[in-house]
């Protein structure tokens, strides 16, 4: 739930722990963005009553300085994470297959213990993209004959349509990306 937009200090933004390694270019062209005295879109943060939480912005809070623009919703770290990575799911294009790939590590490692059910309704997917994740991980061998998407060593992802955003398509389906590693 969306609560307020403040400006507040840079200082008082905490980080989560588990966030991509950030993109020099993307950063750079936030830089250019901020010397030519464009706005910066304000960053998105979850506040607990005692801290704020960082959950989108974390290119452009690297070129802040002082003060800054936030839009906060209400929730603690738990939340602001869960809010990282339904957001990084939809990322596209080649630096977005790296970011996919930390995503689906990170639901099996803190969520794995969750139903499908639930986990559909915190991250806006389908509950067979969660089957998925279990089966590529191992952690389900009932699932051993139905693939929606999978990471190759050469860490090519190839997403079927079966494991799209819930209710609607993703930019994602049916496409085969390459990462730059």
């Amino acid at each position: 739930m969306r609560l307020k937009e403040l400006i507040i200090e840079v200082a008082s933004i905490n980080k989560l722990p588990h966030v991509v390694p950030l993109s020099p270019a993307i950063a750079e062209a936030y830089r250019n963005q901020r010397d030519s005295g464009e706005g910066i879109a304000p960053l998105r943060v979850c506040f607990d009553g005692q801290k704020y939480w960082l959950f989108d912005g974390y290119h452009r809070l690297g070129v802040l300085h002082h003060f800054c623009t936030v839009v906060v919703y209400r929730g603690n770290q738990e939340d602001a994470s869960r809010r990282y990575i339904k957001d990084k799911l939809r990322v596209r294009g080649r630096v977005g297959v790296h970011v996919f790939k930390h995503c689906i590590s990170e639901i099996y490692a803190r969520w794995s213990h969750l139903d499908n059910e639930t986990l559909a309704r915190f991250f806006g997917r389908k509950p067979v993209f969660f089957d998925n994740i279990r089966h590529l991980f191992g952690a389900d061998k009932s699932y051993a004959n139905r693939r929606f998407f999978s990471v190759n060593k050469h860490g090519t992802i190839n997403l079927m349509q079966a494991c799209g955003a819930r209710g609607g398509s993703t930019p994602l389906q049916g496409v085969t990306r390459k990462s730059n590693q």
